[in-house]
């Protein structure tokens, strides 16, 4: 329990951070393009979120069970 306990937490941070990282290129990015690209942005922004939490979920999944 002990290692995938840290597994567990070391997953967390790595989403944590991860996403703020995310967060923060998406919105210097939505700051920075034209009206016409802000849609795309978004729609890449939340196909990208998408596909790191189904990551973690995974990893976090196969360390609990």
């Amino acid at each position: 329990m002990g290692n995938s306990f840290l597994t567990l937490i070391d997953w967390y941070s790595i989403c944590y951070y991860a996403f703020l990282t995310v967060f923060l290129l998406n919105f210097d990015i939505f700051l920075n393009t034209s009206s016409i690209l802000k849609p795309l942005v978004l729609v890449i922004s939340d196909l990208l979120s998408r596909l790191l939490l189904s990551i973690i979920h995974y990893q976090l999944f196969r360390c609990v069970f």
